[in-house]
């Protein structure tokens, strides 16, 4: 068997540079088990044939996928499945496993607790999806941080979909907060990240916030705990 870690791709060198540490550190973790990485968009090849490639090249059918992404959207419930059948029906022999996405894992809880300080309230901005269940997902890892670390103020923001990232700035500068935390609930650096910051700028309050940054997940030892949790879940 071998672990493919899946991503959603980015022309951003900064995502590719990101990506390419997280199968590097997944490497050396999970060694001798061969760690691969491919991408659902931004590629040359559709994921199916990457995967397939991968196959040929280890001459191993049995495949334990990894998705690489914050929680159970479109990506994870219809396009990564899609692509998985694509190649099975090409190479029958083909056994794939798709563990639920990375950021269903306790590590993603630790490290917001490690970021998130109860001194002022944070905007945890995820990117948002159409199906109901993403939104419940991260709405269920906020509370457990929250459980966790006594006096801290969490709001959630989608970029995609309500409450929106003004909304709730909105909603904290009402209350007669000034200063806020802004963490971007985002695995990888992009083009996400910079759609959020173009949010910020645009924002007729953010002069009159003190804003502290977070930034995404990865790089950290934590990410590359959680794929091991994925691929070698205990008990």
């Amino acid at each position: 068997m071998f672990c493919l870690l899946v991503g959603h791709g980015s022309r951003d060198p900064r995502y590719q540079a990101v990506f390419a540490w997280c199968v590097q550190q997944a490497q050396m973790a999970l060694a001798p088990m061969p760690i691969r990485g491919a991408v659902l968009e931004h590629h040359p090849l559709s994921l199916g044939e990457q995967m397939l490639g991968y196959v040929r090249e280890l001459e191993d059918p049995e495949v334990r996928l990894i998705p690489l992404f914050m929680a159970g959207g479109v990506h994870l419930h219809r396009d990564i499945p899609a692509q998985v059948c694509w190649a099975q029906q090409r190479y029958p022999q083909l056994r794939i496993e798709i563990t639920p996405a990375w950021g269903s894992q306790r590590s993603v809880i630790r490290l917001l607790g490690d970021r998130l300080s109860p001194d002022y309230p944070w905007i945890v901005v995820a990117h948002g999806s159409r199906r109901p269940s993403f939104a419940q997902d991260i709405a269920h890892i906020l509370h457990q941080v929250k459980a966790q670390k006594a006096g801290l103020g969490i709001q959630i923001a989608f970029l995609s979909q309500a409450p929106t990232l003004p909304d709730q700035m909105q909603y904290l500068y009402d209350r007669g907060y000034r200063q806020v935390g802004l963490q971007p609930f985002l695995l990888f650096p992009g083009g996400l990240l910079e759609v959020l910051q173009e949010q910020i700028h645009q924002h007729p309050l953010r002069n009159l916030f003190g804003i502290r940054w977070g930034s995404p997940f990865a790089p950290d030892p934590l990410v590359i705990e959680g794929i091991v949790e994925l691929v070698k879940p205990q008990g």
